[in-house]
């Protein structure tokens, strides 16, 4: 799980750049009040195109 953790990081830096409201539950990501899904999380692009 500390790896799941560890790649979800950059995703919430990343909205958090972006002024969106991001925060980690466990070993989910939430932006805005949704959940962020991504196949990879290694690919951390514009999280404002979930």
């Amino acid at each position: 799980m500390m790896e799941t953790i560890q790649k979800l990081i950059p995703v919430i830096k990343k909205a958090r750049w972006e002024k969106q409201e991001a925060f980690l539950r466990v070993d989910h990501v939430f932006i805005d009040g949704r959940e962020y899904k991504s196949s990879s999380y290694e690919d951390c692009g514009s999280v404002v195109n979930m």
